[in-house]
């Protein structure tokens, strides 16, 4: 068998053997790209991370409108939208801007080619973004915070509006709101701030400590 193989040896040429050779590298690299988890690529728009301070101020009327500051940390090449979640089901964006200059936010609705929800349109088609700021404002009705009566306290959803490896929350009590905190004159706390190991969405609740104004 061994004389056989060495004779069949002689009769290929080098040039032959370059050539499957060739053919042996390609089809490795084929099956190499079929073994790939292709559900990367199929997203709409790959994930997007980064740190996020969010400024909630409580206003007269019922409202809350917040200031959701994003550093981005990670980002896809050539990305043109950015998806958000908002924490609540009832939030809507009133703004957004990329390193302080306006951009549009658009809501696709099921059905269409991209995943439902919010975007961000980036208007850019250079390299991924790094270290660049969004800036979010969006409101939601104030009556969508559970209260605990027996503690006295509000739950806050805590929830990057993206993937995030830190969160800051801080609540600014504005005048007329009709609220007051549990601390005598303190008008503006931090009830959640934290980093993270890997980036987090959902990061829990935490309590935030106001009440409505007491009489008398």
């Amino acid at each position: 068998m061994k004389a056989l193989a060495e004779r069949l040896l002689d009769r290929i040429s080098v040039k032959t053997l370059r050539r499957l050779m060739g053919v042996l590298l390609i089809a490795a690299a084929i099956g190499a790209v079929a073994a790939l988890d292709f559900d990367v690529f199929r997203g709409p728009v790959p994930r997007f991370g980064g740190h996020e301070v969010a400024e909630w101020h409580l206003l007269p009327g019922g409202r809350v409108r917040v200031h959701s500051r994003i550093t981005l940390t990670s980002s896809p090449t050539n990305a043109t939208f950015m998806r958000i979640e908002l924490p609540y089901e009832s939030a809507q964006v009133e703004s957004a801007f990329l390193n302080g200059q306006p951009v549009s936010c658009v809501e696709f609705p099921p059905g269409v080619e991209m995943e439902p929800g919010t975007y961000i349109a980036l208007n850019t088609s250079g390299p991924g973004l790094r270290h660049d700021l969004v800036t979010v404002t969006w409101t939601f009705p104030f009556a969508d915070l559970p209260r605990n009566e027996e503690k006295d306290y509000y739950r806050i959803r805590l929830r990057g509006l993206i993937p995030v490896k830190s969160y800051a929350l801080v609540a600014v009590l504005e005048d007329g709101c009709g609220l007051e905190s549990r601390v005598p004159g303190l008008r503006v706390q931090q009830p959640f701030g934290g980093t993270f190991k890997t980036y987090q969405h959902s990061i829990g609740t935490c309590g935030l400590l106001i009440r409505p104004t007491q009489q008398g």
